[in-house]
């Protein structure tokens, strides 16, 4: 996999993620407004395999420390653009 650090990401990709993203709070945000059980996001994980809170909770711990190593891990582009920074200020 290149790093593409020093440019934008290109082509269909950022409008593709953004169409995802804006689908996902339209969808949660109608599922909220309506009220109805079992429509968010959070209440058809809850209901897969019906293995109970603690397997839940473990699922959103294992899935929130991947997210947090995927954004500011070792390879992460923070870390290259820390350092240009540093550099242009000196």
């Amino acid at each position: 996999m290149s790093d593409v650090s020093g440019s934008k990401p290109r082509g269909a990709w950022p409008w593709l993620w953004g169409l995802w993203i804006a689908a996902f709070f339209a969808i949660e945000g109608y599922a909220l407004a309506t009220g109805e059980g079992g429509d968010t996001l959070t209440e058809q994980l809850q209901y897969v395999g019906g293995a109970g809170p603690w397997l839940f909770s473990a699922g959103v711990v294992l899935f929130a420390s991947w997210l947090v190593v995927h954004f500011a891990g070792p390879d992460s582009r923070i870390w290259e653009w820390a350092r240009k920074r540093r550099e242009h200020k000196e």
